[in-house]
């Protein structure tokens, strides 16, 4: 497969006009590696450890959640000169796929919201809401943690019904549209003393981790490219 033919498949997959305007020049191909892709590596984050993991499978390419620089550098941290001297060497490509695929269909709240058995789920911003039968708080927290296999935190004592669900750190920014929009808990990451004051009671929160709300749909992803595009199954580093 060429790297061209890869690409339009993941734009299929992630529009990037769906991306957040913060993720500019953070989204698609970030580094250029061989023309030609035989082999696929997928992860969250392009961590020393999933480069090298990448480069020991002898993958043509990396394709991430998270990117590899967030913000404009004045100087070179030795860990990215280690990641960027790594990829470069072994002439690996890196793809990054972060808030377009959050909200593209099948993407990291479709997968989030599927996982946590939502039912009837529909939009909301950037999340997705669905109902669940109802359940107590604290043993909604436990299914949670069962299911995306991590500990949680979480806070409230009411009766859920209804979920909103926000891959990574999103309380922030979703608890007002989850209360709008009815909701009785809202499961995202980075559970924070002033999120649980703006929440203030009136709705669970419930901190699945940013890598338990995001790995997952990186998980199906691979298992989607594999399907799809290429004989030889991707491979998928936990790390």
């Amino acid at each position: 497969m060429k790297l061209n033919s890869l690409i339009e498949q993941l734009e299929l997959i992630a529009p990037p006009e769906l991306a957040s305007p913060s993720d500019e020049g953070k989204i698609g191909l970030i580094l250029q590696g061989s023309e030609t892709i035989d082999k696929i590596t997928v992860a969250l984050d392009p961590t020393l450890k999933v480069i090298k993991r990448a480069v020991d499978s002898k993958a043509d390419i990396l394709i991430t959640h998270h990117t590899l620089i967030w913000t404009p550098l004045t100087n070179i941290p030795v860990s990215i000169k280690k990641q960027l001297k790594l990829a470069l060497e072994n002439d690996l490509s890196l793809y990054v796929l972060h808030t377009n695929y959050d909200v593209a269909q099948g993407g990291i709240n479709d997968v989030l919201a599927s996982l946590l058995a939502l039912e009837n789920v529909c939009e909301i911003g950037m999340g997705r809401m669905g109902n669940v039968k109802a359940i107590n708080a604290a043993d909604f927290a436990k299914f949670v943690s069962r299911k995306l296999k991590s500990r949680v935190q979480y806070i409230g004592d009411n009766t859920i019904r209804r979920v909103v669900v926000v891959g990574g750190s999103a309380f922030s920014y979703a608890i007002d549209a989850a209360l709008e929009a009815g909701a009785d808990a809202l499961v995202s990451a980075e559970l924070k003393h002033s999120i649980i004051r703006q929440a203030e009671g009136k709705i669970s929160l419930i901190d699945g981790t940013h890598y338990g709300t995001e790995a997952p749909a990186m998980r199906i992803l691979a298992e989607r490219l594999h399907a799809e595009f290429i004989d030889d199954s991707p491979e998928l580093f936990n790390v």
